[in-house]
């Protein structure tokens, strides 16, 4: 039998799904308070063809996405880099406040699962990636039609609205871009990764500035103070991109920088 202490040394890819799965029955989920589901490590790592290069639809600093089938469901799985302590933080968050949250416009957490040496995520599946993915990919944006770049923008603002006053936790989301909203299979967009996302009822103001360059709220950068208003101006950053099909940032022949709001008619 393979003991605990070992599973925890070495990576569980040098293990058959049976020994991870045998290894990890004593492990204590310290997350079994979450109101999702658990699924043993075994099940994904079958899935996933034991997170198999060829699955990988998209990488990041926090680890990759694979795109696989788990109980007949289409879904992303989100591996989290093994030696990111700050990646486990935004872990805890991202399960702790999606499974609370169900909203057409918020992405549905499907389940997790953790080992002593994995961390996963595991969400539905959209199959239309991200908006960014579309609106600055020349030939893919020809897919984005006025009705249907009104259709993303009033489904996003309907998402933040149910975050920012309707959900049973009121949320602020502090990472609203174009990469951060997914498409599913009808154009409708969902909001996603709530990795930085804070309470909005229990704001420890000032604090340091969480997001993207070019999608932070100015007064947000300078003073530390967060404010649902901050999710808002980024919002308003994302529907200037969708205007203009240009990134939050710019630059010009001679490698000088500005923001999109700087773009005059």
């Amino acid at each position: 039998m393979v003991c605990l202490p070992q599973l925890i040394a070495i990576s569980p890819n040098a293990f058959t799904i049976e020994e991870v799965t045998q290894a990890t029955e004593e492990f204590i989920n310290p997350y079994s308070n979450i109101q999702s589901r658990s699924y043993p490590i075994g099940i994904v790592q079958e899935a996933t063809n034991d997170f198999s290069e060829n699955l990988i639809i998209g990488r990041g600093g926090y680890g990759n996405v694979y795109a696989c089938t788990i109980d007949g469901i289409d879904v992303a799985v989100k591996r989290l880099t093994q030696d990111s302590s700050q990646g486990v933080l935004e872990f805890e968050n991202e399960i702790s406040f999606l499974s609370g949250l169900d909203h057409e416009n918020v992405i549905k957490l499907v389940g997790y699962s953790v080992s002593p040496a994995e961390k996963i995520i595991i969400y539905e599946f959209m199959s239309n990636n991200s908006l960014a993915s579309l609106l600055f990919d020349d030939t893919k944006r020809k897919r984005l039609a006025w009705s249907t770049r009104v259709k993303i923008i009033r489904g996003i603002a309907n998402g933040l609205n149910y975050l920012h006053n309707e959900a049973a936790k009121n949320l602020i989301h502090r990472d609203i871009k174009a990469g951060n909203i997914l498409l599913d299979n009808n154009m409708i967009a969902k909001i996603a990764d709530f990795g930085t996302a804070k309470n909005a009822n229990m704001l420890d103001n000032p604090s340091p500035p969480k997001g993207t360059t070019g999608y932070w709220d100015p007064h947000y950068y300078a003073d530390g103070k967060l404010s649902r208003k901050s999710d808002v101006y980024s919002f308003g950053v994302i529907i200037l991109e969708m205007l203009t099909g240009k990134k939050s940032i710019l630059e010009d022949a001679t490698s000088q920088s500005s923001h999109i709001s700087s773009l005059r008619a």
